[in-house]
């Protein structure tokens, strides 16, 4: 046996297959950080689709609202809820118009209707992009924070409801002498700083991704 031969021979066979398992090695990691970053890209995507598309949008609703009904219980009491007041307007005999309300307040109401008619809209519409247990099934109603004692709908549905109800109590469409039956489905008022913490939520994983 010619050792002078195979000796080389051996050291070549194994400096190509340290070689090639040093590229295979290679070539791993970097589609390993292919896949990654590629995960990472579609991840800031739907991060940015669900800000700018959903709740975005939704935040600037809640927040005219918010301004529009400050303009409408300016001269109201604090426990004013105007779900309630309009229904109480007709157990009251109250046959005006507008269920009670002035021409001012009446006109408010009808802009806070159409915005909460625009709500509803965007949530039909990018309900696929909420990621959220409590937005979308199911909602355990905090009784520190809310009146709202309902089990077993989503915060969504709740406003939802909301939002029809009234339209319907403010057009006349509801006639009722018992209140208990619609005194769940006031405003969730959770429902503002589920949004505000969900989009800070949004924001700081998507400055991580970023980073």
């Amino acid at each position: 046996m010619d050792y002078n031969t195979l000796i080389p021979a051996i050291i070549s066979a194994v400096s190509v297959i340290a070689v090639g398992f040093i590229t295979c090695r290679i070539t791993y990691m970097n589609n390993q950080s292919s896949l990654k970053e590629q995960k990472i890209r579609e991840k800031r995507q739907i991060i940015s689709q669900q800000l700018n598309e959903f709740y975005g949008p939704l935040m600037s609703y809640i927040n005219t609202t918010k301004a529009l009904y400050q303009i409408l219980k300016s001269d109201k009491p604090n426990n004013f809820r105007t779900l309630e007041f309009i229904l109480e307007s007709h157990i009251n005999n109250t046959t005006e118009t507008h269920r009670g309300l002035s021409d001012n307040d009446s006109n408010i109401l009808k802009e806070i209707i159409s915005v909460e008619s625009n709500i509803e809209q965007l949530i039909i519409d990018k309900g696929g992009l909420i990621d959220d247990q409590e937005l979308m099934f199911y909602y355990e109603p905090d009784p520190t924070k809310t009146d709202v004692d309902i089990k077993g709908l989503s915060l969504l549905s709740i406003a939802i409801t909301h939002f029809r109800v009234l339209k319907l109590a403010f057009d006349g469409k509801i006639k009722t002498e018992d209140l208990s039956k619609y005194k769940n489905f006031v405003y969730p008022t959770e429902l503002n700083d589920k949004i505000f913490r969900k989009i800070r939520e949004l924001k700081k994983e998507l400055d991580q991704l970023n980073e």
